[in-house]
């Protein structure tokens, strides 16, 4: 079983070098669910710290039904991150009735045809995921992640056991979501993914006038999860 961190700020990453993490999802804005990182970051994960650094692409909070605008403006990020030297992407889209968006899918695909996809937690909110998993074996995704179309992966553990049925061996399932010290261990005992994402992160309060509340990577929560896996 693999661990992929989520990494939203640079302070997690010696973290996960010196934990020998797999690899890392990076983005950025982590309180709004991530957004795409910058290049200068990916350069910093890559060649500092050498991570396998799986690069979010997503252009705004909210839902996942973009327009044509944030369609292209996400093609032109990836572009620029894989000059950066991107070279594994986590994406996500969906139509308006909540179906995969398999044309931009296909031309994100066919725009990046030698880099990994991950298919994120749009999954969740899909109107039909199980013709979404299916879809996403035909485009060629690596892998996908899921709480089980819950807030968190324990919440959703019954739909993650249905996924993994139907993925076989054509997709690696990354169990994420609300994972924690407390229940990371059960939730493999049950589900015995291929993977587990977490961002080990707590709340902060902020004291300044423009400080505001926010996720801060958290090394104890870090190392609770760890020790709980290891």
């Amino acid at each position: 079983m693999k661990i992929e961190l989520c990494v939203h700020e640079i302070a997690a990453l010696p973290f996960a070098q010196h934990r020998r993490i797999d690899r890392i999802e990076l983005c950025r804005g982590l309180e709004c669910g991530g957004l795409s990182p910058s290049p200068e970051m990916l350069r910093l994960a890559q060649e500092k710290y050498q991570l396998e650094t799986h690069v979010l692409i997503r252009p705004r909070a909210g839902n996942f039904n973009y327009s044509g605008e944030e369609k292209e403006l996400m093609l032109q990020e990836a572009k620029e991150l894989q000059k950066a030297g991107a070279r594994h992407f986590v994406i996500g889209a969906l139509q308006s009735d909540g179906t995969l968006d398999l044309g931009w899918l296909r031309e994100f695909r066919t725009s990046f045809p030698k880099t990994t996809l991950t298919f994120h937690r749009a999954i969740d909110d899909c109107s039909d995921w199980e013709n979404g998993i299916e879809q996403l074996k035909t485009l060629g995704f690596k892998r996908v992640l899921s709480a089980g179309g819950a807030h968190s992966a324990l919440e959703g553990i019954n739909r993650l056991q249905q996924m993994k049925e139907m993925i076989g061996k054509d997709l690696e399932l990354m169990a994420g979501g609300g994972i924690s010290p407390q229940n990371v261990s059960g939730i493999i005992q049950i589900l015995n993914p291929d993977a587990v994402h977490f961002s080990a992160c707590s709340k902060r309060s902020g004291k300044g006038l423009f400080d505001q509340d926010h996720l801060s990577f958290d090394q104890h929560k870090f190392e609770g999860i760890l020790e709980q896996i290891v």
